[in-house]
């Protein structure tokens, strides 16, 4: 009795009875009598998150859940086994309680996590590094990262995010055609997001004309030579050279690298009265690995060789040139040309009033107008010339050129100087409260404005006929929100003009007769900001800013305005080519107000190496067109006369001192003016009496400034002749100068050199 009574224990302790509704149910034990239930299976497996973007050289974490056929849910992210679909993006990183991929290159890899038959997958997205290269201020989205403000200024908020990851093509690769009828076919073809290739060496003549396809920021149409997946294309972010289209070097440029020349780029050229390529209306386009010419014949009327008008309301828009040759006809060693000879070409790219522009990581050469023999009547070529056009609220702008190889024959980078749109709302008062209808969001950075000296046609007199003009750097007539930064500037001289500015802030409500009334009233330039930029061998003024219509002057002219900027960190006048002529309009600086207010512009921690004329030239109409001016911290040369009055008609008298001139000028009842711990050096006869700096601020004898004779006071590391052979560090001041941590900010007076050599590293090529 005792063992069957065990035995009855042992048996109840296997069950328990439930609640409810009186019913048993097996709850634990095994052995004769009991059976397990039957485990439950793997369901699904979700990997988390399901898409992530990282930018390259960093991991993104995924992590896998399993979903079991009983609802129940286990975290089998060490259990599954991972796989990356796209192995170049991403590779296998370490494991821990997430599984990490790293991301090698630009573009998207399917991520796999497997447990058994059941998979889940994410997407992963790789990006090059934000705050480097091209990107340093953009985020994947389009917002600036950089700093909000300058001094006066406010720096853009809208970017173009141009890596290749950022601007994806996931769709049908179409090709390759090596025909413009079979392109032509392609695109009309395409879809968002496909890519078309053209064989490489394909030459197509123009003008090809592209259409928009209401494409989205995720589906680019890519079109590429198929030359680009040769291992001797240049990489993503590396600036392209004419070596991938087979051109070892060019005459009378700086060396490229160029160790194999291949013809890697296919060919789109522009014939007599038309552009290579008509971008009308199009949207969400690269280009990679194209050449964008002209044909050589004599007398073809070139204007643009990309033309993005758009004849319709919907302007062209989210347009990239990435890794391109655009280029008119090399003439070295054959100007001065004769009509029967001219191949002048007017710029490469006409963005007109388009938005979401880049020219990233390319070479532009031979673009130049030659005067009076032009074939195509004009005396003006640009790189890039635009921001025209008279449709009102187009919301215009959001343009980038980073990292370019640029020979534009007179201004590298131009907006404006045409018709522009009309003031809006009705009846609205400029700078006001009219709405901002200009190009607004610019990025100008890290590129090389250069023009070979064999364009040069002077000797003992100036000559212009039949030899490429030449005038300027960089020149907005309008813009908002303008970033000019770390570019490089190299030759320039006497041609249409007696001197070369390297950055020109000019409003101008643009007339081509004394009674014409203006034809862009909206134009103005607000918010601009140009820093840490480097020009060599320029004529000044180097550093400009001034309001202006038509030249000559003219009664009633519309107004324009130019507020908020600054202008810091600029090393100037570094071989003043002056050459074998008599010129006397090289200033540092040149700021004047004739049509219109000047306000809110500091200029600040400049050096200007050399000037002729003066260091100062400044002016205005009327007294208060000028108000808070602000000169501090800079290091300049003086010239002849030190300072200028500017327009010699209005509140600035000629023989007026700089002193004067600001009291004249900007002070009124409210307007001020800053002039302070500037270093000034070399002579300065006309215009200074019996003591250097007399006429100079704070109290007329200049106090709150220095004043040095002769270049050897300051202490440069190596001032020599003002002509460092392209070496900016010799104007880097030595721990023992006077001016060492002078300035009123505690830093040297003067350039800070170590940033800029740091910005302007490997632009020069």
């Amino acid at each position: 009795m005792r063992t069957i009574g065990f035995i009855i224990l042992l048996a109840a302790s296997a069950v328990a009875q439930s609640a409810a509704g009186g019913t048993w149910t097996l709850t634990g034990g095994s052995g004769q009598g009991v059976q397990s239930p039957p485990a439950p299976s793997l369901a699904s497996l979700a990997v988390t998150p399901s898409t992530a973007t990282q930018q390259n050289g960093s991991a993104a974490a995924f992590g896998a859940t399993g979903t079991y056929s009983d609802g129940s849910a286990q975290n089998l992210t060490t259990a599954a086994t991972w796989s990356s679909g796209n192995s170049v993006v991403a590779t296998l990183g370490t494991t821990s309680t997430t599984q990490g991929f790293n991301c090698s290159s630009a573009g998207t890899s399917t991520i796999r996590a497997t447990v058994g038959t059941i998979s889940g997958t994410a997407s992963l997205t790789c990006t090059a590094p934000v705050g480097s290269g091209g990107n340093a201020y953009c985020t994947p989205s389009g917002t600036w990262i950089g700093p909000t403000t300058d001094r006066p200024a406010s720096l853009p908020t809208a970017c173009y995010y141009t890596a290749q990851g950022g601007t994806p093509s996931p769709g049908t690769v179409r090709g390759p055609v090596s025909t413009v009828t079979a392109f032509n076919s392609a695109y009309a073809a395409a879809a968002c997001g496909d890519t078309i290739q053209i064989a490489a060496a394909s030459s197509f003549t123009g003008p090809v004309t592209l259409t928009g396809k209401n494409c989205d920021d995720h589906h680019y149409i890519t079109i590429e030579s198929t030359g680009i997946a040769n291992a001797n294309f240049p990489a993503e972010g590396a600036r392209a050279t004419p070596c991938m289209s087979n051109v070892a070097s060019l005459p009378n440029r700086p060396s490229y690298p160029c160790s194999s020349p291949s013809l890697l780029t296919a060919q789109f050229v522009a014939t007599s009265s038309n552009s290579a390529v008509v971008l009308n209306g199009a949207d969400h386009l690269r280009f990679v690995g194209i050449e964008f010419t002209r044909v050589s014949t004599p007398g073809a009327l070139i204007y643009s060789l990309v033309d993005l008008s758009a004849a319709g309301a919907t302007q062209t828009n989210h347009i990239i040139f990435d890794r391109v040759w655009m280029h008119g006809i090399n003439q070295d060693g054959n100007f001065p040309q004769t009509p029967a000879t001219d191949t002048s070409t007017t710029r490469a790219v006409f963005p007109a009033q388009s938005n979401h522009v880049a020219v990233i990581d390319s070479y532009i050469s031979d673009i130049y107008d030659n005067g009076a023999t032009a074939s195509n009547g004009n005396t003006d070529s640009q790189c890039v010339g635009g921001g025209v056009g008279s449709v009102q609220n187009s919301g215009w702008g959001v343009y980038k050129f980073v990292n370019n190889h640029c020979e534009g024959g007179s201004e590298g980078f131009i907006l404006g100087g045409d018709v522009g749109p009309a003031l809006s709302p009705a009846g609205c008062t400029l700078g006001t409260n009219c709405n901002l209808d200009v190009p607004s969001n610019i990025e100008v950075r890290s590129n090389y404005f250069f023009a070979p000296n064999s364009w040069n046609g002077n000797t003992t007199s100036v000559v212009t006929t039949g030899w490429p003009n030449r005038k300027n750097g960089i020149e907005l007539k309008t813009g908002a929100y303008v970033f000019v930064e770390g570019n490089v500037f190299e030759n320039c001289w006497y041609n249409s003009q007696p001197y070369c500015y390297v950055i020109d802030f000019a409003p101008k409500n643009q007339m081509y007769t004394a009674n014409d009334p203006g034809r862009c009233p909206s134009c103005l330039v607000q918010d601009f900001v140009a820093r840490y930029n480097y020009g060599y061998n320029y004529p000044g003024p180097y550093l400009a800013l001034y309001t202006t219509s038509y030249v000559g002057g003219c009664a009633g002219c519309g107004q324009t305005l130019g507020r908020r900027g600054s202008i810091h960190d600029n090393l100037v006048g570094d071989k003043m080519n002056r050459g074998q002529l008599t010129l006397t309009g090289f200033d540092c600086t040149e700021f004047m107000a004739t049509a219109g207010p000047i306000t809110d512009v500091s200029v600040r921690h400049n050096t200007c190496v050399n000037s002729f004329r003066s260091a100062y030239f400044l002016g205005a109409s009327a007294t208060g067109q000028l108000d808070r001016i602000a000169f501090q911290d800079n290091l300049m040369s003086l010239g002849h006369y030190g300072s200028l009055p500017g327009t010699g008609g209005g509140c600035d008298q000629p023989g007026q001192k700089l002193y004067t001139v600001l009291n004249n000028c900007v002070n009124g009842t409210t307007h001020t003016w800053t002039f302070d711990h500037n270093a000034n050096f070399n002579w300065d006869t006309a215009n200074s009496g019996s003591t250097l700096g007399a006429g100079f601020p704070t109290n007329g004898s200049g106090a709150g400034n220095w004043f040095y004779t002769g270049s050897s006071t300051p202490q440069f590391a190596s001032y020599g002749t003002g002509d460092s052979g392209f070496s900016p560090a010799n104007y880097q001041l030595l721990s023992t100068s006077p001016l060492h941590n002078a300035a009123s900010d505690g830093n040297d007076v003067g350039v800070d050199i170590p940033t800029l050599l740091t910005k302007i590293a490997g632009i020069r090529q």
